[in-house]
């Protein structure tokens, strides 16, 4: 299982599960991904979109570097998962 920690909220993802588990200011409910997570080659892929969207943040992509990158007010710090 996968846990991702933001100041307001917390979101459990378990891979190949198309239901993620989301506890924040509204209590805690079960939400349907649009894509599961998954495990391939020992790497985790994770739908960013909807991390982005269970936290508040704004997902964007650099194609330059092939990477996410989440951005917000809401955001820790020091701006890593826990």
């Amino acid at each position: 299982m996968l846990i991702a920690n933001g100041p307001d909220s917390t979101v459990k993802l378990s891979m190949d599960s198309s239901v993620a588990i989301v506890n924040d200011v509204n209590g805690t409910r079960r939400v349907r991904l649009e894509a599961p997570a998954r495990r391939l080659n020992g790497t985790e892929y994770v739908p960013m979109r909807f991390l982005a969207l269970a936290t508040g943040t704004e997902a964007n992509y650099d194609a330059g570097s092939r990477t996410i990158v989440l951005s917000g007010d809401t955001l820790p710090q020091d701006n890593s998962a826990r």
